[in-house]
Order: C-alpha cells, then sequence, then structure tokens
C-alpha cells in the first residue's frame, strides 16, 4: 500500500469525469511500462515531490496515471514528441531507449544527484515522471523556460484548460493530471478501486434506481411472450417517430423578390453581397431590379462580388427570369421556347463579358480582372447556367479568329473545358481545325521566335490529342492544307506518333475522293505540280527557295531531273529564261550529289523520237552544262559510240543525225585535245559536212571590226556596211567562240589589258571608249548569236562609262532581257552597277528622268526592292516640271505666242517652254494637247523624225498631270480608231509606248471594256484586228527610230502577257468572230492574221499559261461550224507543230483517240481545247446530238478504263475541263458501268452472286475517272445513281448479317473446302462494300446538299450502323474504321430531327451498347437524364411492382442557396417530399 501526501493548496480544483465513467485500462495494449505497487520511505517520498513541484511550473501538470492489473502506465503529450514509455525486459533501466534510439534519463539518476538521502534496497524509486525528461525529435528545438514561465494575464475567471504537454491515451483523449502527494482519493488503493479502477463520480447502484419504469416493464417481459411485446412496443415507437418526423409540407420555395431601388441602395445592396460577412439570407429578402445580364457579371467584376455568391445572384435573377415566363399565362410550349430563348441571350452574354475581359489585357490591374472573369464563367459554366454546346461552340471560333496577342487568352480557355469539348466528336473535330489554323497561321508568318512558347502548347496540345484519338483529324476538306503543320508538330522520331500520323492521312485520303480543290490537288500528279512550280518560277525566281520545293515535290531524281530537261526543251513554252533557270537548279543539285549524268543521257536517248521538243534550245542547254563543268562531253561521246546513232531521226535542216547536230553546237574551249580529236573523228566518219571553221570565224570578226571600232582595237569612226555571213546560220560552236572573243577585245578595250570580264566595275575606267551607235550595233550582235551570258559581262563592263545616254541604252537592255538575267544571276549585279553610276550623274544634273523609269522598272522585277523603288520615285518626282521652281511667270504667259507660231518654230518654242519650268493648270493641259495632236495628225505621213518631236512634246505634257493627260489621250485614241483614212495603227501606238506617253496595257483594256456599247460591228472587228496587230513583234521595229524603242516595245507587250491576257482572249474571240463574217476583206484580213506565225505563238503562250482561255474559245468554237474547222486547223498547227492537210478526220472517235494518246504534262491544255471542240456536236449531226455525244462518250470511257491508271494526271485535267452536258453523260456511263457489274444481295442470291467480275472493265479507274468528272455535275443532279449505291449498301449489309448467323449455327458441320469458299466470297463481298464506300465519298457533296432528301441520309446512316456491328467485318479492321469513319463523316450532314430518329432506330436495336457509335452518333449525355419521377395517376395494385415513371424537370437555376430569410420546413428548391426526407432532432 502506497502512502499519500498532502502537498498544500496549490493543486487546481479537482477535475471531475461528466459522463461518471471509470477509467479502466484493461483495454490498452500491454506494450505499457508496468509498475507493481510497493512502498516508499519517507524522505524519499519527500524529496521526490519536492522535485515534482520544482519543475511543475516549468513544464506543466502531472500526466494522469492509470491502475492496471500490473501497475501504471504514463503517456507523453503529442507536444512534447508523443512518445510512450515501452516495457522493458527488465524492470527499471537507468536508460530505457525510446522510440527514435534517444535514451530516456531516469529520474532515481536525478534523484542521486539533487540529494544526499539514501533509499533502502528494498524500496524501488519512484516512476520516472514523462515531462521531466521529454523526448524531442532529431533537430528539434529546444523548450524555452522563459517562455514555458510567461503567462498571459486572464482577463476571464479561471477555467480549468488542458496543459499542452498533457500526456493522451491511445484514442487521443487527455489524461487527469492530479500530482501524486497520498492525500487524494485516487491515491488510496483499496478494494474496489483496485478492482474496478477509480470514478471520479460514483457509480448508481441499482437501489438508487427504485423510481424509474423498470420496475413497471420487468414485469411484463418476464414472461414468454415479452420478446413480443418489447418488438411490437420498439415497432410502435418507430412507426411513430416516422409518422411524426416525415416532412409532409408543400414545398415553400421562392426565388428571392426582386424590387425596386434607388441607385445609392443597390450600391449598398451590391457591396453587402460582396462582404463575405453579411449572410446570404439577409440578402435573400430583396433583389435589386434592373441587374441583369451583361451588366450583372459588370457588376460583379466591378464590386469583386466573392464567384460563389456572384452566382447565387446569377441564379436568383435567372430564376426570377424563367419564372416570367410562366406567369404571363402563355401555354407550356411558348414558356419553354421563351425560356430557351433568354438562356441563349444569357449565354450571348456571358461570351460577351468573356471578350471584352480578355481584350482588356493590358489594362490596370487586367491579370485580376481576367483571373476573376474566367473563374466567374469556370463556375458558371460548370452549374450548367448556359448553354454549353453553344458557349463551347463559340469559343473554339473565337480562338481560331484571334489574333497572336489574344491567343494565349482563348487557348487558356480551351484547356479549362477541354473535356467537355473532347467528349462530342463535332466539337473534337473543330478544335483540332482551331489548333492547326492558327499553327498554319504562325508558320506563315515571319514572326521569329516572338511565338516560340505557345507554338508549343498547340504543338503539345496535337500532339496528345493525335495520340488519344485520332477521329478527331477526319478533315478531308482541309487536309492537304495542314497535313504539313501537323507532321510539323513533332520534332524527335516517335514510332507511335508515326504509325498515327499514317493512319490518320490513309482514313483522311480515303474520304477525300471528290472535295473540291484539296482532291484536284491529290489527283495532279508530282510531276504535273513541278511543272506548273516551273512555270511560276519565271516571274520571280528564287532559286534556292524553288530548288527547295522542286526536291520536296518529286521524291524521284531521275524523273525530277528529266522533267527538268524536258520543260526547259518543249516547244509549248517560249522564252531562253526557262534554259538558265535549269541549268542553274541542274548546278544546285550537283553539288548536293544527285546524279545528273546518267539522268541527261537518258534524256539525249529519249529526245530525237520525243515530239514537241525543240532540239535548239537542247543543243543551248547542253553547250551551257559543258561550259559550267555540270556534264562531262567525254561521257557523252563513249556513250554515243556504245549506243550508235539513228540516222532515221535526222535534223530537219540539216540531214544529220541529232547526236552529231549536237556536236556541231558544243563550246571547243577548255576541252582536253583527245576530247576534241574523238569529236572530229566521230563527225568525220559519219560523213557531217565541217565548213572551214578557221576562215569563216576571221571573216565575222574581221566583218565585226569594221563595223564596231572597239573590237578591233581601234577608235576611229566606225564604216557601216552589211555583213556577208548571217550570224544566226552559224553553228553553236563557231557563234560561242566569237562572242568569247567579243568579251575579251570589249574588256581590253575597257582596261587597257586583255582581261577575262570577270572584274568588278571598280577596276574599269570611268569612261569606256564606244559610241552609242557602236553599242547598239554591238548588242543586236550578241543578241544575234544567243550568247546572254556574254552580253551580261559586256554590260557589266560598259556600266562604269558615265555617258548618260549609254547607261540609258543599258538600263533599256537590261530590262529588255531581265528575265534572262535573273535566270542566269546577273540581273542584280547590273542593276547595282547602273544604280550606283545613276546616283553620280544625277547629284550633277537630274533634268532628265527616262534612266530613272528604266531602273524602276527593273527594280519591280525584284521581291524584295520596294525601298529602291521608293527612293527612285522620289528621284522621278523631282524631275518633274511641276516640281521646278519658276522665278519668272507661268507657262501660260508665254504659251499663246508659241502656239501661233509656224511649224518651223513650233517644236522649238514648245520644248523650250515645257522644259523651263513652271505650272499648268487643265485648261491649259487641254490646249496644248488639242494643239499639239492636231499637228501630229499632219504629220502622220511626213518623215519619222517630224513625227516623233510631236510624240516627245506630248510625253513631255504628261508629268503635269498624269490622270488629266491619260484621259485626253484615250479619248483622242479612241476617235482615231473609228477614222477610215489614218495609218496602221502600230505607226500611232509603238511611237507614243516608246515615248511613255501612253500605257498599251490601259489602251487595250479602255479599248475592250468601251467597244461593246458600238453600233457598228464591221469597225469593231476592223478595230480588233488592228490592236491585235499590235503584238506583232516583227513588226515592233517599223517606224520606230532605234532598236531601243523596239527593246521598250516588245516589253510592254510582254508585260501585257504576263500580268493580265483576259483582254486578249477578248480581242481573239473578236478576231475568230470576224473570220465567219459576211464581209469579205475583213474575213480574209482575219484569217490570215490568226493563222500568221506570230498569232499562233501568241495564242499557244495564252492558252497554256492562262487557262480560262480554253473555256472561253471552247463555247466560242461551238457556235459557229465555220468556226469549228478553223479551230481545227489551227489547233492541229499548235499540236503537231508540222501542219497536216487540212482535211477532216476519218471518224470522231479516231480524232478523240489521237488526241488522248498525244497529250502529255505540256500541251494538256492544248488537247483540251482540242477535246472540247470535238465533243462539241457538229452542224450535222444537230438531229441526233445525243447519239453523237454517246458515241464520243463511250470512247472516252473505253480509253479511261484502259490508260487511267498509267496517266492519272492527264486523265484529270481532261475530265475536269469537259463540256458539262458531256461530263453528265460520262459520269452516267461510268456509274452504269460500275452499277450493272455488282451482284445482287438478297435472300435469293446465290452464293456466286458476289464474285467480283473485272475482266471487262478496271473498277479502279472508273472509280477515279468517276472522281475526276463529279465537279463537272451540276449542283443538284439527279440522285437515281446516288439512291441505288445506298440500297446496294443496305442489301449488303443485310447478306452479310445472314451469312454471320448462318456460319455460326453451322460452323462445326462445314469442312475445310466449304469454309475456304465461304472467305473467299465473304472477301469479294468485302471489297465491294469497300467500292461502294468510294462511290459514297465520291458524291459527298451530292449527299450534303441541302435539297438531299434526309430520309435517305438516315437510311444509309443505319445501313453503314448495322453494318459496323457484324462480327466478320470486325475482322477487317481497315474495312471497319472505313465504314466508321463514312458513319461520323455522313451523320454530320444530318438535321437534328434526322440524328435523333436514327438514334432512336439503333437504341431500339440495342445498338448503341457499342461505344464507337455512341460516340460517333451521339451527342454529349445530360447529367439528369436518371431523375426520372412516379407518375401519380397510376397508383394502382396492377402497375404497383412496374410504376409508370416519366422525366423529372431539374431546374438548375432554382438550386440557390438561403432563398428565403427565415428557415422553413420545406423551403428547398427540390422538394424533401419526393425523398421521404425527415425532420433533423438535434
Amino acid at each position: 500500500m502506497t502512502t499519500h501526501y498532502d502537498a498544500g493548496n496549490n493543486r487546481p480544483p479537482p477535475r471531475t469525469n461528466s459522463t461518471g465513467t471509470a477509467r479502466r485500462l484493461g483495454g490498452l495494449p500491454p506494450q505499457t511500462f508496468q509498475l507493481p505497487p510497493r512502498s516508499v520511505p519517507h524522505q524519499a517520498t519527500t524529496d521526490s515531490v519536492s522535485t515534482f513541484f520544482t519543475t511543475r511550473d516549468t513544464f506543466g501538470p502531472a500526466p494522469k496515471r492509470q491502475k492496471t492489473d500490473g501497475g501504471y502506465i504514463y503517456t507523453t503529450s503529442p507536444v512534447n514528441s508523443q512518445i510512450k514509455l515501452e516495457n522493458p525486459s527488465s524492470p527499471f533501466p537507468d536508460n530505457p531507449p525510446s522510440k527514435f534510439g534517444v535514451a530516456v534519463r531516469s529520474t532515481q539518476t536525478a534523484s542521486k544527484k539533487n540529494t544526499s538521502a539514501t533509499t533502502s534496497p528494498s524500496v524501488p524509486p519512484l516512476p520516472i515522471r514523462a515531462y521531466l525528461s521529454p523526448l524531442r525529435k532529431p533537430g528539434a528545438a529546444r523548450l524555452s523556460l522563459v517562455s514555458a514561465v510567461k503567462e498571459e494575464v486572464q482577463t476571464k475567471p479561471y477555467a480549468l484548460e488542458v496543459p499542452r504537454i498533457a500526456p493522451l491515451y491511445e484514442n487521443h483523449t487527455s489524461a487527469d493530471f492530479f500530482p501524486w502527494l497520498g492525500t487524494h482519493q485516487e491515491d488510496i488503493l483499496g478494494e474496489v478501486s483496485t478492482k474496478n479502477g477509480f470514478y471520479d463520480r460514483t457509480p448508481a447502484t441499482p437501489q438508487e434506481n427504485n423510481h424509474g419504469t423498470r420496475s413497471s416493464i420487468w414485469s411484463n417481459l418476464k414472461h414468454k411472450s415479452g420478446l413480443h411485446i418489447l418488438s411490437s412496443l420498439f415497432v410502435s415507437v418507430l412507426d411513430r417517430r416516422q409518422t411524426n418526423g416525415t416532412v409532409t409540407a408543400k414545398c415553400t420555395f421562392k426565388p428571392p423578390p426582386r424590387v425596386t431601388l434607388t441607385d445609392a441602395k443597390r450600391e449598398s445592396w451590391l457591396k453587402d453581397l460582396a462582404s463575405p460577412m453579411i449572410p446570404l439570407r439577409r440578402l435573400s429578402r430583396t433583389i435589386p431590379h434592373g441587374i441583369r445580364g451583361r451588366s450583372l457579371l459588370d457588376h460583379c467584376l466591378a464590386k469583386s462580388i466573392p464567384v460563389w455568391r456572384a452566382v447565387w445572384l446569377a441564379k436568383c435573377v435567372g430564376a426570377n427570369e424563367i419564372r416570367a415566363f410562366k406567369r404571363k399565362g402563355t401555354s407550356g410550349a411558348f414558356a419553354t421556347g421563351g425560356e430557351s430563348k433568354w438562356i441563349r441571350e444569357w449565354t450571348t452574354n456571358v461570351e460577351q463579358f468573356v471578350e471584352a475581359t480578355i481584350r482588356s489585357c493590358g489594362s490596370v490591374e487586367w491579370q485580376l480582372n481576367v483571373t476573376y472573369g474566367l473563374q466567374l464563367v469556370k463556375h458558371i459554366y460548370s452549374e450548367h447556367l448556359l448553354n454549353q454546346e453553344h458557349f463551347l461552340d463559340w469559343a473554339i471560333t473565337s480562338f481560331q479568329d484571334s489574333d497572336l496577342n489574344l491567343l494565349p487568352s482563348w487557348f487558356l480557355i480551351l484547356q479549362d473545358h477541354i473535356d467537355d469539348i473532347t467528349r462530342q466528336l463535332p466539337l473534337g473535330r473543330r478544335l483540332v481545325e482551331a489548333l492547326l489554323e492558327q499553327l498554319y497561321k504562325i508558320s506563315n508568318f515571319n514572326i521569329g521566335d516572338i511565338c516560340n512558347s505557345i507554338t508549343i502548347e498547340l504543338s503539345t496540345a496535337l500532339r496528345l490529342l493525335v495520340l488519344s484519338n485520332p477521329s478527331y483529324f477526319l478533315m478531308p476538306d482541309t487536309w492537304v492544307k495542314y497535313e504539313p503543320v501537323l507532321r510539323a508538330c513533332n520534332h524527335r522520331f516517335d514510332a507511335k506518333w508515326t504509325s498515327r500520323i499514317k493512319e490518320i492521312e490513309a482514313r483522311n485520303l480515303r474520304l477525300i475522293r471528290k472535295s473540291g480543290e484539296a482532291l484536284r490537288e491529290s489527283g495532279t500528279t508530282s510531276r504535273q505540280r513541278l511543272i506548273a512550280l516551273l512555270d511560276a518560277s519565271q516571274s520571280a525566281l528564287n532559286v534556292k527557295i524553288l530548288s527547295r520545293k522542286a526536291l520536296d515535290t518529286l521524291d524521284d531524281r531521275a524523273l525530277l531531273v528529266c522533267t527538268l530537261l524536258e520543260w526547259s526543251t518543249t516547244q509549248y513554252r517560249d522564252g531562253l529564261s526557262r534554259i538558265y533557270v535549269a541549268l542553274r537548279l541542274l548546278r544546285l543539285w550537283n553539288q548536293t550529289g544527285v546524279d545528273l549524268d546518267q539522268s541527261i543521257l537518258r534524256f539525249l536517248g529519249q529526245a530525237s523520237v520525243t515530239a514537241g521538243v525543240d532540239r535548239k534550245a537542247i543543243y543551248m542547254l547542253i553547250a551551257e552544262m559543258i561550259r559550267t563543268r555540270i556534264f562531262s562531253i567525254g561521257k557523252y561521246l563513249q556513250w554515243l559510240i556504245a549506243r550508235g546513232l539513228r540516222k532515221e531521226y535526222a535534223d530537219a535542216d540539216s540531214g544529220d543525225p541529232f547526236e552529231l547536230q549536237l556536236l556541231n553546237n558544243i563550246p571547243l574551249y577548255g576541252l582536253p585535245l583527245h576530247v576534241m580529236n574523238l569529236r572530229q573523228i566521230l563527225m568525220t566518219a559519219n560523213r557531217v559536212p565541217s565548213p572551214n571553221f578557221s576562215e569563216t570565224e576571221d571573216a565575222v570578226k574581221q566583218s565585226l571590226g569594221t563595223q564596231i571600232p572597239i573590237l578591233r582595237g581601234g577608235y576611229v569612226k566606225s564604216q557601216r556596211g552589211n555583213m556577208t555571213t548571217n550570224l544566226v546560220d552559224l553553228s553553236g560552236t563557231m557563234k560561242y567562240s566569237i562572242s568569247r572573243w567579243i568579251r575579251d577585245r570589249i574588256g581590253t578595250a575597257c582596261r587597257g589589258i586583255k582581261g577575262t570580264g570577270l572584274e568588278t566595275s571598280d577596276d574599269i575606267v570611268s569612261r569606256a571608249p564606244i559610241a552609242l551607235a557602236d553599242f547598239y550595233t554591238l548588242r543586236d550582235v550578241l543578241e544575234k548569236l544567243e550568247d546572254f551570258p556574254i552580253l551580261a559581262d559586256v554590260l557589266i563592263l560598259l556600266s562604269a562609262s558615265d555617258k548618260k545616254p549609254l547607261l540609258e541604252a543599258i538600263a533599256e537592255t537590261v530590262n529588255h532581257h531581265v528575265e534572262v538575267f535573273h535566270a542566269i544571276g546577273a540581273a542584280d549585279d547590273l542593276f547595282l552597277s547602273l544604280l550606283s553610276r545613276t546616283k553620280g550623274i544625277y547629284a550633277r544634273n537630274n533634268s532628265d528622268k527616262s534612266i530613272l523609269l528604266s531602273l524602276v522598272d527593273i527594280a519591280l522585277s525584284f521581291p524584295n526592292r520596294g525601298a529602291t523603288v521608293s527612293k527612285l520615285m522620289q528621284e522621278i518626282g523631282l524631275c518633274d516640271p511641276k516640281a521646278a521652281m519658276a522665278a519668272w511667270s507661268p507657262i501660260s504667259d508665254t504659251m499663246a505666242d508659241a502656239l501661233q507660231s509656224s511649224d518651223s518654230n513650233f517644236l522649238e518654242e514648245m520644248e523650250a517652254m515645257l522644259s523651263g519650268g513652271g505650272s499648268l493648270d487643265k485648261h491649259t493641259i487641254h490646249k496644248i494637247f488639242s494643239t499639239v495632236s492636231k499637228r501630229l495628225r499632219m504629220a502622220w505621213f511626213d518623215e519619222a523624225p517630224i513625227k516623233w518631236s510631236f510624240v516627245e512634246l506630248l510625253s513631255q505634257l504628261r508629268p503635269f498631270n498624269d490622270d488629266e493627260f491619260d484621259c485626253l489621250m484615250l479619248e483622242w485614241l479612241q476617235q482615231l480608231l473609228w477614222l477610215e483614212a489614218r495609218p496602221p495603227l502600230v505607226r500611232i501606238i509603238s511611237p507614243l509606248v516608246c515615248a511613255r506617253g501612253l500605257d498599251l496595257q490601259t489602251f487595250i483594256q479602255h479599248f475592250v471594256s468601251n467597244s461593246n456599247n458600238e453600233v457598228n460591228r464591221g469597225d469593231c472587228a476592223r478595230i480588233s484586228l488592228d490592236i491585235l496587230s499590235l503584238f506583232d513583234r516583227r513588226s515592233a521595229g517599223i517606224d520606230m527610230g532605234n532598236s531601243q524603242n523596239t527593246h521598250r516595245y516588245t516589253r510592254a507587250i510582254n508585260k501585257i502577257l504576263h500580268s493580265n491576257p483576259d483582254p486578249i482572249v477578248i480581242l481573239f474571240c473578236r478576231c475568230f468572230k470576224a473570220s465567219v463574217a459576211d464581209d469579205v476583206i475583213i474575213q480574209e484580213r482575219a484569217r490570215t492574221l490568226i493563222t500568221s506565225s506570230f498569232c499562233l505563238s501568241l495564242i499557244q503562250e495564252v492558252v497554256i499559261c492562262h487557262k480560262p482561255t480554253i473555256g472561253a474559245l471552247g463555247q466560242l468554237f461551238s457556235t459557229d461550224p465555220a468556226l469549228r474547222n478553223l479551230a481545227y486547223v489551227i489547233l492541229d498547227r499548235l499540236l503537231f507543230l508540222n501542219p497536216p492537210p487540212i482535211l477532216a478526220p476519218a471518224t470522231v472517235s479516231q480524232d478523240i483517240r489521237t488526241v488522248l494518246h498525244f497529250a502529255n504534262d505540256f500541251n494538256i491544255r492544248l488537247c483540251q481545247l482540242k477535246l472540247n471542240v470535238m465533243l462539241d456536236v457538229p452542224q450535222d449531226r444537230m438531229h441526233d446530238s445525243n447519239t453523237f455525244r454517246e458515241e464520243c462518250t463511250a470512247v472516252l470511257v473505253e480509253e479511261a478504263a484502259a490508260t487511267f491508271k498509267s496517266r492519272p494526271g492527264i486523265w484529270q485535267s481532261f475530265l475536269s475541263s469537259l463540256p458539262q452536258p458531256n461530263a453528265e453523260m460520262f459520269h452516267a456511263r461510268c456509274m452504269l458501268t460500275l452499277l450493272a457489274t455488282m451482284p445482287e444481295w438478297g435472300l435469293g442470291a446465290s452464293s456466286s452472286a458476289t464474285t467480283l467480275h473485272t475482266s471487262d472493265v478496271s473498277i479502279d479507274a472508273l472509280l477515279a475517272s468517276v472522281a475526276g468528272v463529279e465537279d463537272r455535275l451540276p449542283s443538284m443532279p439527279s440522285i437515281d445513281s446516288i439512291e441505288t449505291i445506298i440500297r446496294k449498301v443496305s442489301q449488303a449489309q443485310s447478306y452479310i448479317r445472314l451469312g454471320d448467323r448462318e456460319v455460326k449455327s453451322s460452323h462445326k458441320g462445314v469442312d475445310y473446302i466449304e469454309r475456304a469458299h465461304h472467305r473467299s466470297e465473304q472477301d469479294d463481298l468485302f471489297r465491294w462494300i469497300d467500292i461502294l464506300l468510294r462511290l459514297l465519298t465520291i458524291h459527298q457533296n451530292i449527299i450534303r446538299h441541302i435539297r438531299f432528301p434526309q430520309e435517305t441520309v438516315c437510311q444509309l446512316l443505319l445501313s453503314l450502323s448495322h453494318l459496323a456491328t457484324t462480327s466478320n467485318l470486325k475482322a477487317n479492321s481497315v474495312l471497319w474504321n472505313t465504314v466508321l469513319d463514312a458513319i461520323a463523316f455522313f451523320s454530320e450532314y444530318l438535321s437534328s430531327e434526322s440524328r435523333s430518329h436514327c438514334i432512336a432506330v439503333l437504341r431500339d436495336h440495342q445498338l448503341l451498347h457499342d461505344s464507337p457509335l455512341q460516340f460517333l452518333l451521339t451527342s454529349a449525355d445530360d447529367e439528369t437524364d436518371w431523375l426520372q419521377i412516379t407518375d401519380p395517376r397510376n397508383t394502382s395494385s396492377s402497375l404497383a411492382d412496374n410504376p409508370a415513371r416519366m422525366p423529372f424537370p431539374f431546374r438548375r437555376w432554382e438550386m440557390v442557396q438561403d432563398a428565403t430569410p427565415t428557415i422553413g420546413e420545406n423551403d428547398t428548391s427540390l422538394s424533401l417530399t419526393f425523398f421521404g426526407a425527415r425532420k433533423a432532432i438535434l
């Protein structure tokens, strides 16, 4: 027994247990520190108690001691590391180990240090106080004694609080903290406390409960029926509780009412709403009226109302607005429509709020506003308080149309709703297209690294979508546009990504059979795309970019080189620039390692037998390749010896084989001696006539030296004379030798030493020793020699001169051959050299601007010379007379005398007056123009210098007022055109054009647009013939004065051909009509003009380069039989080059086959025009026009089935230009052939009915033909063929489902042969299904038409859906995916009613459980579809087991908390009676 001692009155009031339960420790785990009760000497106890009180004020009260069967346990507070003293293996260790490996110091050791008293060996020490040696975690801060002693001042009466370090039980309840003093009742161990533990409150004994109901009930429960009575009692109690506790009151929910408040009260109410301290029940008494729509959201943003309270306000306002429709006494349908309309308006307001918030980026506190606005809208969206589908569609559209500044904000909105977007297939597709569109814009903008971060984010999003769901990338209409962008999203090699991209590409190509421009690009071969790229390159040439695009267009390098060689040497293209473009491309490709020799030799081997090849262009190209060392003539000679000659393909002029003529047109400079000897041996052995090379060359050089003194080293006056040898007829070898000699002579004359022509203009003396007339002669010689690289070197050498006329002539020469110089690569050097010399000249004298105008024309040919053009135009403005300052008087003061002067003095006085400066008003300009034009008319038949003088006066008058002068000139020419007595039009127009007094393109456009109103058709035809004659380059030199003017006029013609050939097409049509006119003179003149060489060349150039010409001329030729015959003659001369005799073809079928076989990638436009003329019904077959068209169509279908696969690009071009009647007939015949080949699937079909018959026709060729001609059909043709296809699909799905069931039922009894036959039959069936799907995708434009029946589309989708659920089809993964893609593709054309009908039918057939169909056809699921309510009218007993249910309208706007100022029994928006709710018992 332990003795307790009283320690005084310092202990706190005793703690009582309110529950009166005993603190039993029997349930504690056995891992406790047990202390057996032993007696303690008085002194030891006193010292221990003194030690306790010494540390109590510091460490707080003692832990509660609990009695166990073996002693006491102690626990430390969780504040002091939550450590329990565990039971050691031996009692009372000095340093028992702790949970964390820290030794706990015992009280026995401490008492030995603090006291001198000794304890008896028989008496154990006191238990260890946990608070004396609290365990700490490693690194934990030590308790501060100062902070522990310091206590807060008590401001309230004393209340018992649990100390921070009070020990805790395992159930986290604190133990009592009475210290062991020996005087407390707990310290006295008696029999009861030892057995039952200590109680603060003594438990009541049975004798103390005599006044309860136990005695009265117990007597009834002691019987056998007591249990039954007890259960009945409990059941009755529960029943009474159920009856009285269930909520039965009607729902009293009403949204907070709205009242009209003043502005001050409304602002006060909004401020209260923004304060979270004011409850919503207080605010729900009244809501200010007038806060709705966009203003509601703006108030929430301006007042910074918490988001959840702002949503509460929106719900209250929305609930009142929606209930207002029902209070107006309208019908349910009208109220529902009004509610839907209001929700759409509210959605629009939310969208406007978001847009305004995003556009506020950059303003004050824009980050906070954007964050708050997006959070508010996100909560509104998540609460379904708007039209989610409309909101998502708007968000995607806004993102797609956004500029780069706001793109991150819109992308953030999409990221917040990405789960809802990707849950619906249409929205997922739109999201993908929007992402690709933004990446497409960024890739096309030259903005550097500004958008790197957003590009990475967009690419990452696309990569995730590609890997998660490739169905979003089914976009056949835009796949060709976005495919490169999508491929660029992955910067590292990823096998899974690559496979997914290939899968997406294959699925899109299966759906891209006919979708506008996309199909035409996909149907065009790579070779045709390369040719189109080369044709477009001559206008804006950048060789490096062109080389990269060409290499990307065609992967086959041998075919690439061969196509380039054919393009540069074909007779169906004009201009020498293409030869030098091909040369520079071949030079670049040779540097990259492309094998050129084999491709060139293969081309040369086929050139002699290929029609339409210009052999002269081949000679020039091979010669330039030998000059630049990219082709070895030695290899060519070896190849020629090994191959032999083809003498049957001899040159038409010389009669020599093509290969030997090539040897006679190559440059010999720099060739090894053995190569030249081998060349001579081959030419001698084959008896090729070789003129005396040295004598001819010396004679030409002597003749040139006589005409151009600079070439013979002297500077005497030149002696003009005719050259006995024609430079054009010289061989290529001699031409290259003479042109090189000319360059060396010019270099020697300019530098004083013999040069190579490679030095820059800085090394040249400032004055070139050549006269202007000698320069013109030298330029004509080099142009006849056709050695433009040498001409470029000579121009650079002579451009160092400071003679203004010479520089102007050089600039005009460069301008005339600017395309060739661009192709050579010398245009930039020539332009910079002329520009530097011109600056020095105009620094001294800026009166003439002709050279500046030439420089402007040259600069405009460069794509990146805009700044230079602007500066040159400023210089030209300074040269204008109106910019000069006249100090004495305006021109009008002396004009009267000048206009009245005689002819001898008129030119001098007018020139002095116009060049002397001053200004002119409109009236004065009219007088001067009228006088000069009259004198010009009188000088038409005079000598050329007089006429040119008046033309120069008009050109000097133009700068005073350009617009007014142009109007006067066009009116004057319009009057002159209708005069009978006038010289040829070329004599009037060409001087004005050369003097820059008239723009030729403006004049022709003005005549074409105004001549339609003329009454006299004969005069109109005559004038049209005159204007068309202006394009004859041979007559351009007539009466031009010098070759400089000839170059200017030729350049004006080329400008019209390249920029706007539409007026020329109109002139062609008028001239063709004039060829069949009644006037014999006009008819003969028109036929002569049209069949002339220059007009044929012009027609060829316009038709090939301007595709609309085909339709215009084809429509014209169909109007008159005589025009049809003339068109045959012209087109045969253009196509076959050697004009055949004018004979009618044997049959139309033969003629069509001839054109189809002769067509290639270079003359396809001419063949299209010829075919359209032949397909037109002739006059003698008008009575049986349908029969004629059927004959032609039969030939086309037959040829297409036979040759479409080998020539897809040619056939695509033919079919895309067929006349509409022929296109419809061609389409109908192909469809009839395909559908007739298909079997009939049905219940009575035999097993061999599905065999695929392809012996007579090519299915693939017919399918491609149908796809190629689909664009030529009317917008809504007959849908009989489409309905037949859909019926075939329905039959196929029924047949395959029937076969699936039969195979399953008889699978065990089928032998191997029958199974193999079934598999073969199934493969044929799958092949026909694939054909049907291809036909459907080809005719998608018809199916998507607004007038196409929706019932037919529904039938198609139902058939495809049934087909997709068959097990046999799922085994063929490619076809199964194709069917699913077709379902997704055609489902976009369904209306909402038709889609609902399809979904209902599929649900009735239990097919929507298949997840692909559910994803493809259904929209986002409504989260309230599961809410249903039992119909209270059907409560009979027969329906008790299966009661009738109906949907429950879930009013989200009324899900408002604290809607009323007082709490009611049933005041929730969703009535509690629906759920049998019971009242809460507190």
